[in-house]
């Protein structure tokens, strides 16, 4: 089995040594799992000091959104990798950015100064794995090289029968637990994909976690890390928001689509789907119910996997922690200039 390089950390060991080192933000445990593992939050910034009054439905209906954000404080951006265990990309690509800003570097030594100035000014929280139930069924770092098979064993893992649970068939059954011979990667230790959880009667508690962060923080973007096989990457578009928030949705997507296409990474921009796609029937899932929790942009990334299948796009995993970084770049411009706006 090949070893990941240095650079590409996304075991839960990993996790656990990174945030004992942290000096310049904090970290503290979130919650725990199902299986009553940790789930961590990074911090960097001061958190608002004088939030508002009502919750963000009530505010509106009050007729004004400051009722809810109170004082002007740090825009909040929120990234949070590993929904499904088995997706170790977003892992990787957080890890990578808390060394940009704690040491100025990633973890190949590459220097981001766009990325340590704009942080100044912005409150960031990360969440290196949501999942750490599905990630510790994982036994390597990397899907690089794996089969689209081998994907679906250990993402979505076998029915009763030996099976694959293919997807989208996996989630025919939430949960799961009781439906499969071997538990993928896709859910926590309970057998539930967070991802298409009740959001309005929560059957996780990762669930439950994630949206009362979202409350309490009102992030201005959220953006939640996964891998889509050997997809290009790609900003899933947003849907049940009003236009304001589509076009800020369409704002960093052609930035992010520039950015990509300048640095030879593939990249499907949502921006140029037809009507068909933009309005065929979607699940109210996680990402959708935090909009309506904080108010804030709340969008998923989907990206390369580096799977080994004929006739696919594969990226390496320097392309994949490449991709993410150009990615985060572009959501700290896009909140620090809309605060800008906002106090204008």
């Amino acid at each position: 089995m090949s070893t990941a390089p240095v650079f590409w950390k996304t075991s839960l060991d990993s996790i656990d040594t990174a945030v004992k080192k942290i000096h310049k933000g904090s970290a503290r445990v979130l919650g725990k799992s199902a299986g009553n593992r940790s789930i961590w939050l990074i911090e960097y910034g001061l958190k608002k000091t004088k939030p508002g009054t009502a919750n963000y439905c009530s505010a509106l209906a009050a007729g004004n959104g400051k009722y809810y954000f109170g004082e002007p404080g740090k825009p909040v951006l929120l990234l949070v990798a590993g929904e499904h265990g088995g997706e170790m990309e977003g892992i990787a690509a957080i890890m990578n950015l808390i060394s940009v800003l704690e040491t100025g570097h990633d973890l190949r030594g590459k220097a981001y100064g766009q990325i340590e100035n704009i942080a100044n000014d912005v409150r960031i929280l990360l969440i290196p794995c949501l999942n750490p139930d599905g990630r510790s069924r994982i036994p390597f770092d990397s899907m690089e090289g794996k089969t689209l098979q081998e994907l679906r064993y250990y993402m979505q893992g076998t029915w009763k029968d030996g099976s694959l649970c293919d997807w989208p068939e996996c989630k025919k059954v939430h949960p799961v637990l009781g439906a499969v011979d071997h538990l993928g990667a896709y859910y926590n230790d309970d057998g539930f994909n967070i991802m298409v959880d009740n959001v309005f009667a929560p059957m996780a508690q990762e669930t439950k976690m994630l949206l009362q962060l979202a409350e309490q923080e009102m992030p201005s973007l959220t953006l939640h890390l996964h891998g889509g096989d050997n997809c290009h990457g790609m900003l899933m578009p947003p849907l049940f928001v009003e236009n304001t928030i589509k076009e800020r949705a369409q704002k960093l997507d052609r930035h992010v689509a520039e950015r990509f296409s300048a640095n030879n990474l593939p990249y499907y921009q949502f921006d140029k789907l037809g009507n068909e796609e933009w309005n065929k029937p979607m699940p109210f899932s996680i990402e959708h119910a935090m909009h309506h929790v904080c108010g804030g942009l709340s969008l998923v990334f989907e990206n390369n996997m580096g799977l080994c299948e004929p006739g696919t796009t594969r990226c390496s995993l320097n392309e994949i922690l490449d991709g993410h970084l150009l990615l985060f770049e572009e959501a700290l411009k896009l909140i620090a200039e809309q605060a800008q706006e906002e106090l204008r």
